[in-house]
């Protein structure tokens, strides 16, 4: 009876390992610097199958689509603003988490003080499924 209960307790840790998931999907994003505390940043997100964008824990976010089409790869151009400067958080909705995961880069953001921002490297996207 032990090696039934092992034999089944492998194939459910298995089966559980091979699923990836697929079908529509979330991202939780985070964008945030190595040297200053942000107040906001305009990034350009690119991405297949980008549904949706929401700010998340007090930021705000506003996004338009600026190249490609709602079935292949886009770029949209994010805004994301906070009111008490910090990180800046927000979810991004896909049609389908098989494909690849959206890639973001900062091109703007100023400091919590309204103070544009020099040195855009020390800005990170993180998108965390």
């Amino acid at each position: 009876m032990t090696r039934v209960r092992w034999l089944v307790c492998a194939v459910l840790v298995l089966a559980g390992c091979a699923d990836d998931p697929s079908g529509p999907g979330t991202y939780d994003a985070r964008v945030r610097s190595s040297t200053l505390t942000p107040g906001a940043v305009v990034l350009e997100l690119t991405g297949v199958g980008i549904e949706g964008l929401t700010g998340e824990g007090g930021t705000t976010a506003s996004w338009n689509r600026i190249s490609g089409t709602e079935e292949g790869s886009a770029t949209f151009r994010v805004v994301l603003v906070k009111e008490i400067p910090g990180e800046l958080n927000f979810s991004v909705d896909v049609s389908n988490l098989e494909n690849p995961a959206p890639t973001g880069v900062v091109v703007s953001a100023v400091h919590g003080n309204n103070v544009p921002a020099g040195d855009l490297n020390s800005f990170s996207v993180e998108l965390i499924r």
